[in-house]
């Protein structure tokens, strides 16, 4: 199914799992990917299997990150973590992605991909926000430090991604829109809390 301009293919879905993950082929187009910083409560582990990808993340500080991916790497996207992927080079990618829970994403790549081609952002929005995405703003325009690079860091396969090459702090996520996303999600919790009861 297409959502925006990324092809998506689940391979095993939520319900196989009993909600607790969702596991997908991504094909991002040169140019494809969220435009903007968005939150969830699922995890996320990405495995780009062709081309690169640029992986905005933020930190438990607020501080995002571009990580420059390429074929073979792997990259662990905290929950609640602000984050986006993008295909910043010029040929397509492809990635295979875990979500954990898969249950919520799944339902929101369904109405995601069910929207009209191009889809309003109103639409997209209020989508996202009933299946507990919220937008974090946009990507921080310029870096606000290159991160330091010691000789004994570069391609030792370590799990800091602060430590690789071509690794950039970006800045921080603005406050107003954590804490606009937090009383958001406070919000769709109860609404959930309530709908089960």
């Amino acid at each position: 199914m297409r959502v925006g301009t990324d092809q998506i293919t689940i391979r095993v879905s939520a319900a196989e799992t009993g909600g607790t993950v969702l596991a997908a082929d991504v094909r991002m187009p040169a140019g494809g990917g969220p435009p903007l910083l968005h939150r969830h409560d699922a995890a996320e582990i990405y495995r780009v299997d062709a081309g690169e990808l640029a992986i905005y993340l933020e930190d438990e500080h607020g501080t995002v990150t571009r990580r420059a991916t390429r074929a073979g790497d792997v990259v662990h996207i905290p929950s609640g973590h602000a984050h986006t992927i993008r295909n910043e080079s010029a040929a397509p990618s492809r990635a295979y992605v875990l979500f954990a829970p898969g249950d919520a994403m799944e339902r929101f790549v369904h109405a995601a991909a069910a929207l009209a081609d191009p889809p309003a952002p109103e639409a997209v929005a209020a989508v996202a926000r009933r299946h507990g995405v919220t937008f974090a703003g946009p990507l921080p325009l310029a870096p606000a430090e290159e991160v330091e690079q010691g000789e004994e860091d570069v391609d030792d396969g370590d799990e800091d991604a602060r430590r690789d090459p071509d690794d950039v702090v970006l800045g921080r996520v603005p406050a107003q829109v954590v804490e606009v996303h937090d009383q958001e999600r406070g919000a769709d919790r109860q609404d959930r809390e309530r709908q089960q009861r």
